[in-house]
């Protein structure tokens, strides 16, 4: 079982994600609105995906991703004029506002 955290400034924005996943037959085992909260769940799982934003409420999603045990995969979502800027091999994204689909369709890619 894939483990789903999903971290964003505003913890309304984080279940309505969840809330997608859901419909789409994902499991999602936590929401926060802070960085640290998702880093302290590393701990205790093993397999993941976080789904983040740009910015939480302590940190930028920099600082989640340098802690990201190596069994998780990270996908951001942020503004598509963001995005450029950040191009990684190991950085998944998804442009905000994103449709269902396309984060439905990542997730299950990822």
């Amino acid at each position: 079982m894939v483990n789903i955290i999903v971290v964003f400034r505003k913890l309304d924005d984080a279940k309505k994600i969840r809330s997608i996943l859901q419909r789409h037959g994902f499991t999602v085992t936590a929401c926060c609105s802070t960085g640290l909260q998702a880093i302290g769940l590393f701990d205790d799982l093993r397999n993941g995906i976080v789904i983040c934003g740009y910015q939480m409420t302590d940190m930028l999603y920099t600082e989640i991703r340098e802690n990201l045990p190596e069994d998780f995969q990270m996908l951001l979502m942020a503004r598509e004029n963001l995005l450029p800027q950040l191009v990684d091999n190991d950085l998944v994204c998804l442009p905000m506002p994103a449709r269902a689909g396309d984060l439905v369709q990542t997730v299950a890619m990822m």
